[in-house]
């Protein structure tokens, strides 16, 4: 599943995040508490907050993202975070069982299927299908990928 170059979710295989500590993917993810997030301008909500107040302090920020997933009920943020590249393979499913989950990965290959169960941000060099793949899985097919750094941002929600 991991090597040192990268971590492939092979076909037939399904992974759920989080994942049990045990699990060989659980040393990539942290788990926060909505309280204890501090960098949340990536986060859909703060987008939002920034647009319609923007000249809101980074610690207004903080705290009124805080206070917004708090109130709706988010207890939690999964953070993961891939040094390596990240391959969900044909027939394979990857599953983000939110409420939040950023995942930061090298490059994020998807010819499989991703489903999130709440807000997902990916950030990567390189998003999309396998390189030589233009089939795309249940992210968006097509097989785009940003071929020059600096880093993208994707925030992606799926229902």
């Amino acid at each position: 599943m991991s090597n040192d170059n990268s971590v492939v979710i092979k076909s037939g295989q399904t992974v759920r995040f989080p994942v049990a500590s045990n699990d060989p993917l659980g040393r990539f993810q942290q788990l926060k508490t909505v309280a204890e997030l501090t960098n949340v301008h990536d986060l859909a909500v703060a987008r939002k907050l920034t647009t319609t107040n923007p000249n809101l302090t980074a610690t207004e920020l903080s705290a009124a993202v805080n206070s917004f997933l708090t109130s709706s009920g988010a207890s939690h943020a999964t953070t993961i975070d891939l040094p390596v590249d990240f391959t969900v393979e044909s027939g394979a499913t990857i599953v983000f069982a939110g409420p939040i989950t950023v995942v930061n990965a090298q490059n994020f290959y998807v010819d499989g299927t991703v489903a999130a169960q709440g807000s997902l941000n990916i950030k990567c060099l390189a998003f999309g299908a396998p390189s030589g793949n233009s089939q795309g899985g249940g992210v968006g097919g097509g097989g785009s990928v940003f071929p020059e750094p600096p880093p993208r941002t994707v925030p992606i929600k799926f229902q």
